[in-house]
């Protein structure tokens, strides 16, 4: 057996559980092209880049200096009149039961509001019976640390027993920083894309996932 063996797996959402990072990425590179001189490849290019934050945050780094408040509010207003129908990622369920199946703690971790959240997985029941905790945004309270922090706290383990999977480079920097390991699910960047950051990745995508924490059985 591993010397520390994980017992919590946290997952983002966009990109790394739901199809939607795409139809994202083409709403707000129609509305950023609309405030700025940038054209429709050069703004989706700019909101993948600094995925993983809020919408609001990812404007002031497209942005410096300059409010988009209005921006902001009509991206989150539009992104949900038809987020429900975005699919999970077939291969999530399949591996996430897995899992489960080992007794893996499996957790949420999403910039989306909490109340949104819970809205979805209600839609989608298949995956909603594999989670333990959701963690949404609410004033301030949104990825990286502080979500880290009270999913470790719920579960009452330490840092080297849990692993965080998602699918931007923000996602990545957050969780070395914490001192997480990485899964990384390809897609909104690639394996090239995660190595040019110098993020350590111990994984990749949901067959990599498995393999790496199921070792922690053995």
């Amino acid at each position: 057996m591993r010397e520390d063996p994980k017992k919590l797996l946290i997952l983002d959402f966009d990109g790394t559980l739901v199809d939607s990072m795409g139809p994202f990425a083409d709403l707000a590179a129609s509305l950023i092209k609309e405030v700025s001189d940038l054209d429709f490849n050069q703004a989706r290019e700019a909101y993948l880049k600094t995925s993983g934050l809020p919408f609001a945050e990812q404007l002031k780094l497209i942005f410096p200096g300059k409010d988009h408040v209005s921006l902001s509010q009509r991206f989150e207003k539009q992104k949900m009149e038809s987020y429900l129908d975005y699919p999970v990622y077939p291969e999530a369920l399949t591996i996430l039961g897995s899992l489960r199946e080992k007794g893996l703690k499996l957790a949420i971790s999403s910039n989306n509001a909490q109340a949104f959240v819970e809205e979805y997985l209600a839609h989608h029941r298949a995956l909603s019976d594999y989670i333990d905790l959701t963690l949404g945004y609410s004033d301030g309270f949104s990825k990286g640390v502080k979500h880290f922090d009270r999913a470790l706290d719920h579960f009452n383990l330490e840092v080297r027993e849990a692993c965080y999977m998602g699918d931007s480079l923000h996602d990545g920097r957050e969780a070395f920083k914490y001192g997480l390991d990485f899964v990384a699910r390809l897609g909104t960047f690639q394996k090239e894309d995660f190595e040019s950051q110098s993020i350590p990745v111990v994984a990749y995508d949901y067959e990599g996932a498995k393999e790496f924490l199921c070792k922690s059985f053995y």
